[in-house]
């Protein structure tokens, strides 16, 4: 029983993974407006109905024993699968929603995007079809499904990474940049009120430029 609702599950994360597909790769994102608004929405949609198929199947996969591989007790093994179902959902998500972003992004972002959100579904699809199937999972070796799930686990904490830092190298520029601007600003007041003091006639207006001395 618990295998028919895993393959079923299965069946359904793949037609909502045909539908995030189509909308990543189809005609691209709208300009702005309101389309552009429920273009994002419907990837985030996409993601959080993708996610609770698999959150569910890796509950079925638990329950026949199916991680066992990754650690001996079925505590340790409800953390690391359920960390690694977010960091790969989240790292999916991320790339998803900056594949039509042109603004000033790193480098890895951008190849990133362009397929990461096509890659990880299709590898987590495929190695779910061999956990949830006893059979299939007792026929091939550990290496045939476990190596491509540590993959994507490694490409979507890097994709994450490259994230935060672009996030952080980001805020940085614009502190610095704030800065600056202050610094300029500064600078133009001073030098204006040099300009102001060299022309104003002292016997005539010196009242106006005392205000001005404390800063010279």
């Amino acid at each position: 029983m618990i295998t028919i609702i895993g393959n079923i599950l299965i069946v359904i994360a793949a037609f909502l993974f045909i539908g995030l597909t189509t909308t990543l790769y189809g005609k691209g994102a709208p300009g702005g407006g309101d389309a552009a608004v429920s273009y994002y929405w419907g990837i985030i949609i996409y993601n959080l109905a993708i996610l609770i198929c698999l959150a569910l199947l890796a509950i079925s996969i638990g329950w026949q024993g199916g991680w066992d591989w990754v650690a001996s007790t079925k505590s340790a093994q409800f953390i690391w699968v359920g960390s690694s179902l977010c960091i790969i959902a989240m790292g999916n998500a991320l790339c998803g929603l900056f594949l039509h972003e042109h603004g000033p992004h790193n480098d890895v972002i951008r190849l990133l995007s362009q397929f990461v959100p096509l890659v990880i579904p299709l590898v987590l699809l495929f190695a779910s079809i061999i956990l949830i199937n006893e059979s299939i999972r007792k026929a091939v070796p550990i290496e045939v499904y476990s190596r491509p799930i540590w993959a994507v686990l490694a490409l979507s904490a890097l994709s994450i990474g490259a994230f935060a830092f672009d996030l952080f190298s980001e805020s940085a520029k614009n502190d610095t940049r704030k800065i600056e601007e202050l610094n300029e600003r500064a600078q133009a007041i001073h030098l204006q009120h040099l300009v102001d003091i060299e022309a104003c006639d002292v016997y005539k207006n010196m009242v106006s430029i005392l205000v001005l001395t404390d800063i010279t």
